[in-house]
């Protein structure tokens, strides 16, 4: 969303006033909706990867609980980066994976507190 790249406004049907910092706010239904086009286009890349696949609940600091495809919460971060940049080609732009890891960690601290409470929790146990 923040490149605004493959029509993703359109293709989700989303406000162009909608932001990443913002979509925390949608419905629980909206933002499964979200995740199911992520899904799909993942598996259109790597047809092995389905997204009607076990599913795993996601609680978020916000209170939303989101399903999410266990196999990809099990995915090794350096295999999800060489991966998504195949299915999103806009991530391209990243030459270094500890790059894309920065942008990302940045783009997700603002989205707070739609960000997922295992990883809250994981911070609270360091501080």
């Amino acid at each position: 969303m923040e490149m605004k790249a493959h029509n993703i406004y359109n293709e989700l049907n989303l406000d162009s006033y909608m932001n990443h910092y913002l979509i925390g706010d949608q419905s629980q239904e909206k933002l499964q909706e979200i995740i199911k086009y992520f899904f799909l286009k993942y598996e259109e890349a790597f047809p092995n990867s389905k997204y009607d696949s076990e599913k795993m609940d996601v609680q978020y600091f916000n209170g939303k609980n989101l399903s999410i495809p266990k196999w990809y919460l099990q995915m090794k971060g350096h295999d999800l980066h060489i991966k998504l940049k195949k299915v999103f080609t806009s991530f391209n732009k990243y030459d270094s994976e500890k790059l894309f890891q920065n942008d990302l960690s940045e783009i997700m601290g603002k989205c707070f507190p739609f960000v997922p409470k295992p990883s809250t929790d994981l911070l609270k146990k360091f501080n």
